[in-house]
Formats: C-alpha cells, structure tokens, sequence
C-alpha cells in the first residue's frame, strides 16, 4: 500500500508539473519571409561565378570538411550579408566560438541586415540571459522551436517541470542551416560550439558542411521560412519576458561577450574604425572593399592553413577576391516538417529524410558509403541493406567506436546489429581517439581527431547527401532533420577522399576472425594491431552499458 501511495502521489506531481509547463496560447509570430538579395555583393559574386541557367537547376556547392575553415565561412559571410541572415541550429554554445558567432550576428544587426535566429530550446539552458540581450538589439529576432518554458536555468528543473510532457520535449529540431542575403547558404553536420570547430583538443569532432550558392538556396529559404512560421515554434519574449530596459541588456549582452571573448577588444575596435567611415556602393565582382565589410575579429583557434584538405582557400580569401571556387552541381534539398514535433512520425517514416534516404540505399547498384556517428539502421534500413549486398553492391559503414561516442547510450543499438552486419558482408571502420592519439606520439599531426559527428551518404560513386540526420531512430521518429543530395561525381570522389582520409589515420576496421568473434584490427607505422575487446574503454563501461541495454527503446536511439 505505501508503494502504492507513492507511486499515486508521483503520478499526481506529474500531472501537476505537466500543467504549469504549458505553452502559452495565441501567441503573435509576425510574418517574416526570405528577402531578395539580388544587388548585394554576396550575390554579384553569385551571379559572376555560376553562368546563367533559365531553369534554375544547376547551383555552386563547396564541401567544408575542417573546423577553421567551415568557422571561417560562417564569419566572412556575416560580415558581408548585406540584408539578412538567417540562422537555424540545434545548438549554439555559451562558449567562445558560440559568443563569436553571436557577436557576429550583433554586428550585422547594426549595421541594418535583418537577422532571424531560430534554435531548437533544449540547449538554452542558463543562456536566457545572453539571448535577451541579443534580441534586445535592434533588426534581430530569436524564436525557439518547441519550448520547455518553465524551470530554464538548468536542463535539469527544464525536464522536472516538462513531466507531464516528455513525449513533446522529447522532440527536438536538428537542423543546421546559415544563409545570408538568401543567395550563400551553409548546411550539414555542424552545430556551433567549440567541439565542431576544432576548438576542443582531443574532444574535436570529423564534421562536414556543405556551401551553397544560387538556385538551391532560395529552397533552403523556404524551409526555413517553413520553420520560422510553424505554430511549434514560439518568439523569444513569449517564453521568456522581454528585458524592462533593453539599453541594459543589450550591455549585458557585450559583457558576457566579452568575458568570454579573448579578441573582443580586437572585434570592438575593428567595429568602431568600420562605423566611422562612409557607407560604400553594393560593389559588383571586383573585389571587395574594406569600407564594405567588418572583417571577422582575430580567433584563438590556430592560423588556417592555406588551403583546406581540398585545395580550397579560405572562403574569406575568396570573397575578398570577388572571386569564388565552386563545383556545380544539381541538387536536392530534403527537409523534414516541423509538424514531426506534433508526433506525426512517431510510427512511420513517411515523408522524413529518413526514408529518402533509405530509398537512396535501396536504389544503390554499385557502391554505397554511409557515414554516422550515432547508427541503428533500424528494420527498413537493414531490409534495404540486406537486398544491397544480394545485388552485388558494396557497402562500407563508418562510424564511432564506443569510446570515441558523446552518446554511448546510442552504441547500444549499434551494437545490437553490428555483428548482423559484418555477417551480411558489410565493412564497418570505427573511429578511434586511442588510434588518433598513439598517431600523434609518433610525430603524425596530420590527424589529432577520433571522434566522428559527419552526417554523409555516397551512392554509386555519383550521388551524395550531406546533412543533419544521423542514421538511428531519433533521427527517423523524433528529431526534424535537413540535408541536401548532389548529383555530382566530383563530390563523391571528394567525400570519398575525406572519408578514406580520416579511415586511414584514426579507425579500427572491424572484423569477424575465424571463431566467429569481433575483433578490431589497425595499422600505426606499418604494424598491424588486433584487439579483442571494445577498444578504449573499461569494464566498468561496458558493463554499464549491458546493464541498461533491455531499457534501450529502438526508437529512441
């Protein structure tokens, strides 16, 4: 009876949780939409890269596949949009690349370009402040997609104060999306925080974006104008009350800033000198103007080499040439609804990136090249896998050993189809800090990364999609996800590059040996090692992880 009792009154305590967490009701989102840039100088050198195309099927794509540079891209195109950003991530740090990120986005806000910021809330926590201050400011707008909006100075009051509402909290957007003056657009793995920008040390993650330019941006517009007005996203000041004196917030704001910021005193004298001079004419393909851009202030992440691991200079370097390398491509942009926060794919893939997707492995006849970090293919993923290799294709999976993991939970999962897996034929790489770091001792800088966070699928050597969805079910069933697929056997070639790249300097291939076991076998300085055991952790881990394995649900991976 006693337990009886306590389980009624955590049932009632749930219930009365679950009504002051409550959304606010008839809520004003104002209409806002994606603006013509036509005349800015991010789209003159648009339009001077890519020919004319009447049909608007052929757009510039850039792969970004190290942190310094894909940060570098995110900077330069700030300080050059001309009219409007807008910014769609599932997490922007309070750490110092989130700060420079932010304070970049401040800046354009003053210097008139309409800034939209839509964030996933679930990662907001304690950041109340810092947002407030940064809506404060003039031309910027922050809304939050599915809001927990009771208990927000911790994640963890947030989910005490959601009980009655977990199935909703539980649903989060995952996008990734950057796009200024609607005519340059970033998308795929990354979200900003230190991590995914190489500013982590050893805790850095292999990421990948893609820089997009002309047609197939205005589609990337319009899911986030899709977003941007869905009645599960809700305006900053309607969950949290607007500041009573914005001049305050705004300096608390460039406070906060700059206690995190070792370069804000650079970054502020750099906005002052750029305040002081005349405003200039929109200029056309010649190269840009100091007096028409404020140049990103100077990081402490290390000085960019020259080129990327592609041969590309730095996208700052481009746009003050006027001048930009693209491939083009034609592309294919895959978007899930922000109505997935209403559950609507709780039991099917219908009409998710997921099943694109899986409709792309299932269409393979060659070669397919799936990189995840979180993977539990799942029934349908499996199904199509399974007819692959009975076709004759190829398949290679790469993904995260358990101790390169942020989300070991996931592993469970993987682990479960796993053996599965290697049985059917397929070739499975896991990457590995161990092996990363034993490089690194031996004097091989070439790679100091073992930790896995791109999102990419390469189909026949011709098609490849690049984006935020990870193969597992949170992808499928509760997140909402983007990416973009490209037609184009020069970007298969250089995903495949990256990839073959980051398998020979920090991954285990896994393998059955004769017996029929898991081994993990690598090569440092020609010597080939095997391991028997899950690499890189202890008993203690693994144990852990069997404990909790039978209260896995699929789904939620």
């Amino acid at each position: 009876m006693a337990g009886t009792g306590r389980l009624g009154l955590l049932a009632l305590l749930a219930l009365w949780l679950g009504g002051c967490a409550t959304l606010p009701d008839h809520v004003e989102r104002l209409p806002s939409s994606a603006e013509d840039g036509s005349g800015t100088a991010l789209c003159n050198i648009v339009d001077h890269v890519l020919p004319g195309d009447p049909l608007l099927t052929v757009s510039g794509f850039r792969l970004l596949p190290t942190g310094g540079f894909a940060l570098d891209a995110r900077l330069a195109l700030a300080a050059r949009a001309k009219r409007t950003l807008d910014v769609q991530y599932y997490l922007i740090a309070n750490d110092e690349t989130g700060v420079q990120f932010l304070a970049a986005l401040k800046d354009a806000a003053l210097r008139g370009v309409r800034v939209r910021i839509l964030l996933d809330d679930f990662y907001t926590s304690g950041e109340d402040s810092m947002l407030e201050g940064l809506a404060a400011y003039p031309n910027v707008e922050i809304r939050l997609f599915n809001p927990m909006p009771l208990g927000r100075g911790s994640t963890a009051t947030r989910l005490l104060m959601s009980l009655g509402e977990l199935a909703r909290v539980n649903r989060r957007m995952h996008n990734k999306l950057f796009i200024a003056d609607n005519c340059m657009a970033i998308s795929g793995g990354r979200n900003i925080a230190n991590e995914y920008f190489t500013r982590a040390g050893t805790n850095s993650f292999v990421d990948l974006d893609v820089l997009s330019a002309g047609p197939v941006v205005k589609t990337l517009s319009s899911v986030f104008d899709t977003y941007w007005m869905s009645d599960v996203v809700y305006p900053l000041f309607s969950i949290d009350a607007p500041p009573r004196d914005p001049l305050a917030a705004q300096r608390e704001f460039d406070h906060d800033v700059d206690s995190i910021r070792p370069d804000a005193r650079g970054r502020k004298r750099a906005l002052a000198a750029s305040q002081q001079k005349a405003p200039s004419a929109e200029l056309g393909v010649t190269p840009l103007d100091d007096d028409d851009v404020v140049k990103p202030a100077e990081s402490t992440q290390a000085p960019l080499a020259a080129t990327d691991p592609l041969g590309h200079r730095p996208v700052s370097e481009d746009l003050e040439s006027g001048d930009m390398e693209l491939h083009q491509a034609i592309a294919e942009v895959l978007a899930d609804s922000p109505q997935k926060a209403a559950g609507l794919n709780s039991t099917t893939l219908k009409g998710t990136v997921t099943l694109d997707i899986d409709e792309e492995i299932a269409q393979a006849r060659s070669e397919i090249l799936i990189v995840s970090p979180y993977l539990v293919p799942g029934k349908t993923a499996m199904a199509n896998i399974r007819d692959a290799i009975a076709r004759g294709v190829k398949i290679t999976i790469v993904t995260n050993s358990l101790a390169a993991s942020d989300a070991p939970i996931v592993y469970v999962g993987y682990r479960r189809d796993r053996m599965q897996l290697l049985r059917l034929g397929v070739t499975i790489y896991e990457l590995s800090p161990q092996i990363a770091s034993a490089r690194v001792k031996l004097g091989d800088f070439r790679s100091q990364l073992g930790r896995l966070h791109a999102k990419a699928v390469m189909i026949d050597g011709r098609r490849i999609f690049v984006g935020s969805m990870n193969m597992d079910g949170r992808s499928g069933h509760e997140n909402t996800e983007t990416g973009i697929i490209l037609e184009s056997q020069t970007f298969a070639a250089e995903l495949k590059e990256l990839i073959d790249r980051d398998i020979e300097l920090g991954s285990y291939r896994v393998r059955l040996n004769k017996e029929g076991s898991l081994v993990w076998v690598s090569h440092i300085a020609g010597h080939e090692q095997i391991v028997h055991e899950e690499p890189g952790v202890s008993f203690f881990e693994k144990a852990y992880l069997d404990m909790l394995a039978p209260f896995a649900p699929e789904s939620l991976l």
